[in-house]
């Protein structure tokens, strides 16, 4: 925020520690017609890890991120639907410990990065054959920062392969 110079602390990709980790999402779909149909989503992750106090991975990690989604679908052929979608995300970090300190001697909390993200779409699943698929989404994220007083606009892109192994 404006007024605040921040320390970044980083940490090796690989360092001793436990952590809880949880995951879960729900999916709906309703065709409205042969071709066109409605999916809806919401996905949610836990993190939590056991080391606590200030500057401590638990500070800088422990939140619960959440995300619905609303895609319209159009079918073109038996491989290839072709989506329009739009996402909401939030971000809630749950401790209130300290995770840097600014030049100014101001404490900076692990809560005050709360976020939520408006993510606008499209894209396309084509299946490459019957249990191999293929996922594209191209868009924008725009997102907010309440405590801190921001906000950002970024490009959006997610692609992915899946294997059915049924």
């Amino acid at each position: 925020p404006p007024g605040r110079t921040w320390r970044i602390i980083t940490t090796p990709l690989r360092t001793k520690g436990s952590v809880y980790h949880n995951y879960g999402d729900i999916d709906y779909s309703l065709g409205l017609t042969r071709s066109i149909s409605l999916s809806l989503g919401y996905a949610n992750h836990w993190y939590d890890y056991t080391s606590d106090g200030d500057y401590s991975r638990s500070a800088l990690l422990d939140r619960f991120e959440h995300l619905l989604r609303a895609d319209g679908r159009y079918q073109f052929n038996p491989k290839l639907v072709g989506i329009v979608g739009y996402s909401y995300g939030f971000t809630t970090f749950t401790d209130n410990d300290v995770i840097s300190t600014t030049e100014d001697g101001v404490d900076v909390k692990s809560d005050e990065r709360d976020s939520r993200s408006h993510y606008v779409y499209g894209g396309v699943d084509y299946d490459i054959t019957a249990k191999l698929r293929t996922s594209v989404r191209l868009g924008a994220q725009f997102s907010d920062y309440p405590d801190m007083d921001q906000d950002s606009s970024n490009p959006y892109a997610d692609v992915s392969v899946s294997y059915r192994l049924r």
